[in-house]
């Protein structure tokens, strides 16, 4: 019996304003100790998490943006999507999201902040899978 695929699914949330610049939409992720002995400082990053059973992949990305920063996504600001090479029983798929109006963000229950910064300035403290993560979309931008 083979092992049930788990998801990630996080989104590059930009705002392109009327000049043609971009910001993004990054939530404060708490420190946590993901084991004995590990912790993990808190750090700025994308929107997302873990799929819920029988959940797409869209709606595990609309529903991130829910809980994490408070901000509703139609389905028609999604503009790609890329499926990262995981492990066997795990895989992690990032959305590109451009929206037109500045969306307000409040961060939600289990996230600490939720700001827009410019794409050029992003956070020192942000998780450094993210940063590459931003890269796979730059040549849509």
């Amino acid at each position: 019996m083979t092992k049930p695929l788990s998801r990630s699914v996080f989104i590059a949330l930009l705002y392109q304003s009327p000049k043609g610049k971009y910001e993004t939409a990054l939530v404060l992720n708490p420190e946590s100790m993901p084991a004995p002995g590990i912790q993990k400082p808190s750090k700025w990053g994308m929107i997302g998490g873990r799929a819920r059973k029988g959940e797409k992949p869209l709606e595990t990305a609309q529903r991130e943006g829910r809980e994490e920063a408070t901000v509703e996504l139609d389905p028609s600001v999604f503009q790609a999507a890329h499926r990262e090479a995981g492990t066997n029983d795990h895989e992690v798929i990032i959305f590109l999201a451009i929206v037109y109006e500045r969306l307000k963000l409040r961060a939600g229950d289990d996230i600490l902040d939720a700001q827009w910064f410019p794409i050029e300035e992003l956070p020192p403290n942000m998780y450094q899978s993210h940063f590459k993560r931003f890269a796979l979309f730059e040549d849509r931008l």
